[in-house]
């Protein structure tokens, strides 16, 4: 039997211009099981901005960095990327943000789309 945790309602969209601070998506989950990951889409527009995906447990009120992801990384730059973060075994809420790591002078963006908690894939992130 094949289960999935569907987000269908979460997604970011983060404009950054002069003035402009970090903008975050917390995710409420109960994942307590392994080989599940958080996938979705992403597209940054720019390199001074990054997306960092945090979780938390019911353990520790801190949330814990799972990865980064910059504009680099991504395979199709100006279109939608797809990436895969495995999650720990006892998740209680995922955090997306997104954060200028330089000046931003035009308008620029992130956006995360089609969020979902499914089995993890063999070929990874």
């Amino acid at each position: 039997m094949h289960v999935h945790y569907s987000c269908p309602v979460y997604y970011l969209k983060a404009t950054f211009g002069l003035g402009t601070g970090d903008a975050v998506l917390e995710i409420p989950l109960y994942v307590n099981d392994s080989g599940r990951c958080l996938s979705f889409s992403y597209q940054i527009s720019s390199p001074r901005i990054q997306l960092v995906v945090l979780q938390s447990n019911s353990i520790s009120i801190n949330a814990e960095v799972s990865a980064v992801r910059t504009y680099a990384d991504q395979n199709n730059i100006g279109g939608w990327n797809e990436v895969n973060f495995p999650l720990n075994t006892d998740v209680r809420s995922m955090q997306l943000v997104a954060e200028t790591t330089g000046v931003t002078k035009n308008a620029e963006y992130l956006l995360v789309d089609a969020v979902k908690v499914d089995l993890c894939s063999k070929k990874g992130t």
